[in-house]
């Protein structure tokens, strides 16, 4: 499997995730090259973060003025843009709007929306296919 994900990774850049007991992991495979990232006791702050999206969508929701929409959007931004800085950019993956790279979350990280992940203000989505 690791000789066929090298040869995969000279088309794509392929992130392997594992969320472990305490411990984030992301393998980056990139050029026939693997590299590994260990966020310490990431699980624990991906479950709080987790927590405090599902608490920005639930006040989006229940916004009822506009100020009150633009004042969530702020924070969702925010929230993005921190959860980008925290988790994308230490791959070091370089972005191009036709640049495809394969992401195998695993755990919590399912749940985890990764082309809302907001990298130098701009959306991962926009960056990368």
């Amino acid at each position: 499997m690791a000789r066929d994900m090298r040869v995969l990774s000279r088309r794509m850049p392929t992130v392997l995730w594992h969320c472990g007991h305490t411990d984030i992991y992301a393998f980056v495979i990139e050029d026939g090259e693997i590299r590994t990232h260990i966020w310490p006791d990431g699980s624990e702050r991906l479950a709080l973060e987790m927590r405090r999206w599902r608490f920005l969508m639930e006040r989006h929701m229940i916004a009822g003025d506009s100020s009150a929409e633009q004042r969530l959007d702020s924070a969702e931004q925010r929230f993005w843009d921190e959860l980008g800085e925290w988790l994308w950019r230490p791959l070091e993956l370089e972005g191009g709007g036709d640049r495809e790279v394969l992401i195998l979350p695993d755990g919590a990280l399912f749940a985890l929306p990764f082309g809302a992940l907001r990298i130098s203000g701009e959306w991962l989505a926009d960056q990368v296919r």
